[in-house]
């Protein structure tokens, strides 16, 4: 089995949908799966511990930053984490494992238009990108990809999708900074985070809005996603409270399934990663997969749908007959607790 199979399997018969959770206007679906562990510890405590090393790259470059991990272990970025300071705040493009005692450069984009400014230290900010940059973002990267050009986003599009996010908040930025959400409208996003947290032996979740699936995200073990839980969900609240009504909430949840099953069907590419492991797409005019594996083992998979992709689109036909498995709605057993 290759990273690809590997990735397929896991979206067609691999993940398990437990029992949602709602708060205000967001929805949350917990995913388990039985895959094997990667040994790594997070960015956020290796950055506060100084174990890793974040800086320009030269005098700097917008698309680039330099990570220099001084550990004895791998240390894990995650695709959608936000760095400020620096010259100006970005976000990964990708998801990567540094090596230990390795210097990387590694793909960013830029979620503050309007600052270049004399560099200070790097800051992990707490939440992460939202879904609607994220996805953004992401579609540009796949297509660089494939271009065989790096992990390299369409940063006017991302600072479009910037734009968007700011105004659908009513937030202004002089730096068109994207983190001026999560600080202006830091209550709100807590209320709805206060009450959500993981489920033991959780290890990924859909988030749903509005009738509509927002993002997916996976990971090797449980304490890794209850690490990142409040930056990823605060994000997904962001987009939440904006989103347009839609359907009722309970009946959304019950369609994760088919939801699931259809990310299995995206066209597939395998590209080496920036650190260790390989990324993998899996991607449809709805929505970009992006899996980093180590082997055959998942590392972070992460789904982000299109903000406006038509209804039929998140469901394609065919969707049932997901390569490498049963299809994700013919296992009504996924439902309810782990087995």
């Amino acid at each position: 089995m290759n990273a690809v199979d590997t990735a397929v399997t896991l979206l067609a018969s691999g993940l398990r949908l437990g029992e949602a959770q709602e708060s205000g206007p967001l929805t949350l679906v917990p995913l388990f799966h039985e895959g094997e562990a990667v040994a790594y510890r997070l960015f956020a405590g290796a950055l506060a511990d100084g174990v890793v090393t974040v800086k320009e790259l030269g005098s700097g470059s917008v698309p680039e930053l330099v990570v220099v991990n001084h550990g004895g272990e791998a240390v894990l970025l995650l695709e959608g984490e936000v760095v400020g300071g620096l010259r100006q705040t970005r976000t990964l493009n990708t998801t990567v494992l540094v090596p230990a005692r390795e210097t990387l450069v590694i793909p960013v984009s830029c979620v503050e238009e309007h600052r270049w400014g004399a560099s200070s230290p790097a800051a992990r900010e707490e939440v992460h990108a939202s879904p609607g940059v994220r996805s953004a973002k992401n579609i540009g990267v796949r297509e660089r990809a494939l271009l065989g050009e790096g992990f390299g986003a369409d940063i006017p599009e991302v600072w479009a999708s910037v734009d968007r996010h700011l105004e659908a908040h009513g937030v202004h930025s002089p730096s068109g900074s994207y983190t001026e959400v999560q600080h202006q409208r830091r209550g709100r996003l807590d209320e709805i985070l206060a009450a959500l947290s993981p489920v033991p032996g959780q290890r990924g979740v859909l988030a749903v809005a509005g009738g509509r699936p927002l993002a997916l995200d996976v990971f090797d073990r449980p304490d890794t996603l209850a690490s990142l839980w409040p930056g990823l969900v605060g994000s997904y609240a962001a987009d939440a409270v904006v989103a347009r009504p839609g359907r009722h909430r309970g009946e959304a949840a019950t369609r994760g399934a088919a939801w699931v099953a259809a990310l299995a069907r995206g066209e597939a590419s395998t590209h080496r990663g920036v650190g260790r492991g390989e990324v993998v797409f899996l991607s449809t005019p709805a929505v970009v997969v992006s899996a980093l594996l180590v082997g055959t083992d998942l590392v972070h998979l992460a789904a982000v749908w299109a903000p406006g992709a038509p209804e039929e689109a998140l469901v394609p036909v065919g969707a049932g007959e997901a390569r490498g498995g049963s299809a994700a709605g013919s296992r009504p057993s996924w439902f309810g607790e782990p087995r």
